[in-house]
């Protein structure tokens, strides 16, 4: 449905309600991030579980400092595929790159014959090609 709107400089305009203009934009965008998953991968940062594997944690329910703390969802063993989604500051943890308190939120799909899982990993557990930050903060 369209409404007549009257500009300053004294024109007519046919333009959508703001609401669902809104509406519009959002199922623009959200179409575009989505996977088939129904995963949004958009800054996705492919990414391979070292030596050792790692341990995947639910720092989230309830929410928590990232820490070894947190609960155990799963293990990813050595050379899994992850996508990370984004990062966060937590515990330090020792591993084979020495010391680190980047937290990695990955999402392991069906892949290296583990099951699907997702939540936060320690950056020493896992391969980026940097010490830095390679994701967005998690909000």
């Amino acid at each position: 449905m369209r409404t007549k709107c009257t500009h300053k400089n004294g024109r007519f305009d046919n333009r959508l309600p703001a609401t669902l203009k809104i509406l519009g934009v959002a199922l623009v965008l959200g179409a575009g991030f989505l996977s088939s998953s129904g995963t949004a991968e958009a800054d996705w940062h492919l990414a391979a579980v070292k030596v050792g594997g790692a341990t995947v944690r639910d720092c989230y329910h309830p929410v928590q400092y990232p820490s070894t703390d947190c609960k155990s969802v799963g293990y990813l063993p050595e050379g899994s595929t992850v996508h990370i989604v984004c990062q966060r500051v937590g515990q330090a943890v020792y591993g084979a790159s020495g010391m680190t308190e980047i937290w990695d939120y990955v999402v392991a799909e069906n892949a290296n014959a583990h099951p699907a899982m997702e939540g936060l990993v320690s950056d020493s557990n896992i391969y980026t090609g940097t010490n830095n930050l390679v994701a967005e903060i998690c909000q």
